[in-house]
């Protein structure tokens, strides 16, 4: 529960929640209060003093803390990591991160057109939806205590990657998150989100997910659990198997701190330019 432990000497006064405050008044309507603080755990009292949380200052995108709580982004020309098209790295308040990577797939997954009758029918090549869910899950439920390791969205010509740091809690197996199980490991994150509507009940994000690629004709997405990572890969064709280009090499960034190496993931070196500059790859271990 990294999210509930408390910053000494960084109270209410001292971090700032007017943005919080007024984005929750958009998203809901309600007004919080210093009293709606402590129930939603973003301050702690102990001893007549004020301490803020970790989850508090995520949500209020206070970036100095946590450094990891970040996404990148990145759309790759073909099926490996060589040739960038775009990349963007979005940080501050973790719901606001969501909404940018949404708009960032907004951009990079295509729409197809079917004619049926007189009518041509629009459809993203994923479900922008399902898109939305893995994002949302990957924020609430990642291990934010892995220095250096961030949220990775890739996308490629024919599938669609997002990368999370943490491993299942020890109870879980991944055939349990499918049916609908769910721990709650960051629950001052878990409760805001649900409280703005970005979730509706406990544990239907990867059954979400699962339904909206089957309702559009597509594979299930593939969730894997590899090293201190999980991985969800949509796929973009209905005759893509899931032993097809996904699962061998690894992208992650060069940080300087803890290197994301999940199966399947990808690592490359940041030295050269993202426009179609050949990069350089490299296999990493798991």
């Amino acid at each position: 529960m990294v999210d509930l432990l408390k910053i000494i000497s960084r109270g209410e006064r001292e971090i700032d929640f007017q943005k919080l405050k007024a984005d929750f008044k958009e998203l809901t309507g309600k007004s919080l209060k210093h009293n709606d603080l402590l129930t939603l755990k973003f301050v702690k009292e102990e001893n007549g003093k004020i301490a803020a949380t970790y989850g508090g200052l995520m949500l209020a995108g206070k970036k100095e803390y946590f450094e990891q709580a970040r996404i990148k982004c990145a759309r790759f020309k073909g099926t490996g990591v060589e040739i960038f098209i775009d990349q963007k790295e979005f940080t501050g308040p973790l719901y606001k991160q969501v909404e940018n990577a949404m708009n960032f797939a907004h951009t990079h997954i295509s729409l197809n057109g079917i004619i049926k009758g007189f009518q041509r029918i629009d459809s993203y090549e994923v479900p922008l939806e399902a898109i939305r869910e893995a994002i949302i899950n990957a924020v609430v439920h990642r291990d934010y205590s892995i220095s250096g390791a961030d949220i990775k969205f890739a996308i490629f010509d024919d599938r669609i990657e997002i990368t999370s740091p943490g491993q299942l809690p020890s109870s879980l197996e991944l055939s349990d998150i499918a049916s609908g199980r769910s721990e709650i490991r960051n629950k001052v994150i878990a409760r805001f989100f649900r409280e703005i509507k970005f979730i509706e009940q406990w544990g239907t994000g990867i059954i979400k997910m699962i339904e909206y690629c089957r309702a559009a004709g597509l594979k299930a997405p593939e969730i894997k659990e590899n090293g201190l990572f999980i991985k969800v890969t949509f796929y973009k064709y209905k005759d893509v198997k899931s032993s097809g280009a996904g699962g061998q090499k690894r992208w992650s960034e060069r940080s300087g701190h803890a290197e994301q190496t999940a199966g399947g993931d990808y690592r490359t070196d940041d030295r050269q330019s993202a426009h179609h500059q050949k990069r350089t790859v490299r296999r990493a271990q798991n």
